[in-house]
């Protein structure tokens, strides 16, 4: 009876269950030249979220509508970017959107040739975006979330405009930050290889599904083969198979993970007369189990597979060729059970997505033939209530030869990161084809209606209906009451149930001001008699314990002391505190000698009694101790650090210089050998000579060049310096004087004199230059000439010559005068005191003593004696003026007279 009864109860709930879903067709007009569908899926809150790619004239965007449980749009979105003159420049294609664990979504897809993410939050605004760049065209047709928080990306590049398509395989982390990214390309044949599917091996890495362009069997067939490559969590290939018979094409498009096994839906050309979709069932290694086809159309395409959760399989596909979207009902075997076409040949399926929805139903989406978002919600049975026809099909078993095909895997990529604008918009119409909400729909309200927060704050929101029984909330929470603590200013949507029927979903935005966040900068260890300067930031306002207001407050605590500063974002605040720490300078002294004298060295030693242990001195050197040599008295700093605290201290000490003292010397430094001289050393008060000598002066008479040394001690400062004196020794000349040692008086003697470099002579009257070495000597009796003779270095030497006189001969001229003017009996005679053997030459040429019958004249004669010697004299021969006479007449004075004259002058003769 008990078991009747629960029969009949549960067969109660589930004809309630099965005939009050929701169920409706609806077309979205978005409004753009051609809006093409790519994804949908059912959210958290039970609503349903579609998107796709928006063309227009030179414009590009992604487009998201946003519906509640019964269809009716809730918010509509559009992204787009470019430059500020054309701000839909950028090109998109989205392919694949996902729900996150967020509670946000993610979509995939292509941005300006270059692989896209974008990552959204519940509400619709933008976490981030990223670009990834492989080649020349890169483009993402599925994503999903990784166990790690990630995501892992499928799809193609083209590695240049002349390539063909390659497969790619991308890895990112939760924000989206490029980790690894793979490239598996076709060496054998120029056609395209896609992944368009992926599924996680938890541990292990990741299987994707998609197509190549031959098999390996024979190598002669270029149709589409299902490609399966496997890699290992960074990337690694692990293998590479292909799905596939000569002569037909089969395309992998959809795998899902169930236990340890995985579930592929694709198509086939074998044995179809168009396509038909597959549903294939194997293992992490790609050992195929079984593959089950159905003809539906003549294109028959399964794009997507997913576990039902009575444990069938759901399989949603497309059928160009009809334009119908249909769903298939399976076993875990394949074998067809139920299904439905929809759209009444009105879709244009270039894609299709969908899943069973929270309700047990299921929901697809796909694209109307003008362009509308197509979205189809179905009862438990698949039935939407318009538009559909049921199915009857058989299944049919295939078998696919398995071939391995690692061919080349090529690890690498890029991301960036661009800016993408967010827009809200209003669909042009939201057309109802059908729809059935067999509910009393509950009303609902929220309290508070607003709420504005502190983001490090919780708020409590409450729905309340008075008939419903369950509510559901964005969050994916359920109850009537929630608390939440966002970061941002967040929408929560809350939908109330009574019983599986909806409420119109309920809003309420809470305000998020952002709390401080606060921190504090500056040195936090500072040494004795310091300041420091802490800086709080992360608020908008400060209050500090020591009463400032402002950011950044100076301090000299004299101890460890801890302040506090509050900080205010508008009515948020937060407070922290920071302890400095007061270290003791280390007490320095310096020891050692303090007064040297010049070219001495001294050393200084420092010492702290408590806790220096670093020294630096200025003389740089970094011990305890310096050795130093200072030229003039000069100032030495150190500065002692304690390296415990970091804490240092400085003092000085002045070495004083006293200056040697500076030696002279006077005294001839350079004899002639034979010579002494006298040295004074001068400049202290005591004095040592190396010659034993303790006075100031020494008196030496070296034979050869000597080097003498004296020590001069200034007894007030006990300086001593040492300098030395060279006494050079230099040899004297040999002088030597030679010449004419006998002359006839009143001749010249020419003299010379060899062995120096300078020379004197004397007597010097009778020469014609005395310091010369080879002077003219004319003395006038006989004579003898001293010549010193001095070397470069002034010693002297002295030689002589004599100079003999021979006396010319003696003697004295007369004359006699001519009797009469221009007679010629005048004489001259030669006078001589006696005998002589001399000889005579007259000017007129005659050699006689006396000459007679001479005429008036001037007579020279030149007497020689036997030796040479010979003496000139002349002597005058004079006449009588010549006879002349002048006379004057004195006339008479008159006639007759006898006074008349003649008076008669006689000159001359004698």
């Amino acid at each position: 009876m008990k078991k009747i009864a629960l029969f009949l109860i549960l067969s109660f709930i589930t004809y309630q269950f099965s005939f009050s879903q929701i169920t409706f067709q609806r077309r979205y007009t978005i409004g753009g030249l051609f809006d093409l569908f790519s994804s949908a899926i059912q959210t958290s809150d039970q609503g349903y979220l579609m998107t796709g790619t928006d063309i227009g004239l030179g414009s590009y965007s992604i487009d998201i509508v946003k519906t509640d449980t019964a269809g009716t749009v809730e918010w509509s979105k559009e992204y787009h970017s470019g430059s500020w003159l054309l701000p839909y420049s950028d090109a998109y294609n989205v392919s694949k959107l996902i729900q996150t664990s967020d509670g946000g979504y993610i979509l995939c897809g292509q941005r300006e040739s270059d692989f896209f993410l974008l990552k959204i939050d519940v509400n619709g605004n933008v976490s981030w975006a990223k670009n990834y760049n492989k080649a020349d065209e890169d483009n993402l047709y599925s994503v999903k979330q990784t166990s790690d928080g990630g995501y892992i990306a499928v799809g193609s590049t083209r590695l240049s405009s002349n390539d063909s398509l390659d497969a790619y395989i991308l890895k990112v982390d939760a924000s989206g930050n490029y980790q690894w990214g793979a490239t598996w390309k076709n060496n054998l044949v120029n056609s395209d290889d896609v992944l368009y599917d992926v599924e996680e091996d938890p541990g292990n890495g990741y299987i994707a599904v998609g197509y190549l362009s031959e098999v390996y069997n024979s190598g002669n067939d270029t149709t589409h083969d299902v490609l399966i490559l496997k890699t290992d969590l960074s990337g690694n290939l692990t293998f590479g198979k292909a799905l596939g018979e000569d002569g037909d094409s089969e395309d992998g498009n959809g795998i899902i993970k169930d236990g340890n096994d995985y579930y592929v839906t694709g198509y086939t050309e074998k044995n179809a007369i168009g396509t038909d979709a597959f549903f294939l069932k194997m293992d992490n290694s790609a050992t195929v189990n079984f593959v089950r086809t159905y003809n539906y159309g003549l294109t028959d395409i399964g794009n997507k597979i997913f576990k039902q959760t009575n444990g069938n399989y759901a399989l949603f596909g497309t059928d160009p060729f009809s334009f119908n979207v249909f769903m298939l009902n399976l076993n875990s075997t394949g074998t067809f059970l139920s299904g439905y076409e929809y759209s009444d040949n009105s879709s244009f399926p270039i894609a299709i997505d969908g899943q069973q929805t929270a309700d047990g139903g299921f929901m697809i989406g796909t694209m109307a033939g003008n362009y509308d978002y197509y979205l189809i919600k179905t009862n438990s049975t698949g039935s939407s209530k318009c538009h559909e026809t049921g199915l009857s099909l058989s299944t049919t078993t295939l078998s696919l030869p398995s071939t391995n095909c690692d061919n080349a895997y090529t690890i690498g990529g890029s991301g960036s990161s661009p800016t993408v604008d967010v827009d809200n918009f209003t669909l042009d119409t939201a057309i109802v084809e059908c729809i059935e909400v067999p509910c009393d729909t509950p009303t609902i309200s929220v309290n508070p209606t607003s709420a504005t927060i502190c983001d490090n704050e919780n708020q409590t929101l409450t729905a309340s209906s008075p008939t419903a029984t369950t509510y559901s909330w964005n969050t994916g929470q359920g109850g009537s009451s929630i608390t939440v603590s966002p970061n941002n200013t967040t929408t929560y949507t809350v939908t109330a149930y009574k019983g599986i029927c909806p409420s119109h979903p309920a809003s309420i935005t809470v305000t998020v001001n952002a709390s401080p966040n606060l921190s504090i900068s500056g040195n936090t260890t500072i040494c004795e008699g310091k300041y420091t300067t802490l800086t709080a930031s992360g608020a908008n306002n400060y209050s500090w314990s020591t009463g400032a207001n402002t950011a950044a407050v100076t301090i000299f605590p004299t101890a460890d002391s801890t302040f506090t500063v509050i900080g205010y974002n508008a009515n948020c605040s937060d407070t922290l505190s920071q302890l400095v720490t007061v270290g003791e300078n280390p007490n320095i002294s310096i020891t050692g000698n303090t007064t040297i004298c010049l070219g001495q060295s001294t050393t200084l030693t420092a010492s702290s009694n408590n806790g220096g242990n670093d020294f630096n001195w200025s003389s740089g050197d970094n011990s305890v101790s310096t050795t130093v040599s200072p030229s003039s008295t000069t100032t030495y700093w150190v500065t002692v650090t304690n390296t415990s605290t970091s804490c240092y201290d400085s003092t000085n000490i002045d070495v004083n210089v006293n200056q040697l003292p500076t030696i002279s010397f006077a005294g001839d430094t350079s004899l002639c050998i034979g010579d002494s001289t006298i040295i004074t050393a001068s400049g202290g008060n005591t004095y040592s000579w190396n010659t034993g000598s303790s006075y100031d002066t020494i008196n030496v008479s070296p034979s050869a060049n000597t080097q003498y040394i004296v020590s001069v001690t200034d007894t007030a400062t006990t300086c001593i310096n040492s300098d030395t004196v060279n006494v050079y020794v230099h040899p004297l000349p040999t002088a030597i004087a030679f010449g004419d040692t006998t002359i006839c008086e009143n001749l010249p003697a020419p003299l010379n004199a060899t062995g120096g470099s300078t020379y004197t002579w004397s007597p010097s009257g009778s020469l014609s230059d005395a310091n010369i070495a080879n002077p003219t000597a004319t003395p006038t009796t006989t004579t003898t000439y001293y010549v010193t003779v001095t070397n470069i270095y002034n010693c002297p030497d002295i030689d002589s010559v004599t100079v003999n006189i021979n006396q010319a001969p003696q003697f004295t001229l007369s004359s006699d005068s001519t009797n009469c003017y221009n007679d010629a009996n005048g004489i001259a005679n030669i006078n001589i005191s006696q005998s002589q053997n001399y000889t005579y030459l007259w000017n007129t040429g005659d050699t006689i003593l006396s000459m007679s019958n001479l005429s008036a004249g001037s007579y020279s004669i030149t007497v020689t004696d036997t030796i040479g010697c010979f003496a000139i004299d002349s002597i005058n021969v004079y006449q009588p003026y010549l006879l002349t006479d002048s006379a004057i007449v004195s006339n008479i004075s008159c006639y007759g007279d006898t006074n008349g004259q003649i008076m008669l002058s006689i000159n001359g003769g004698t």
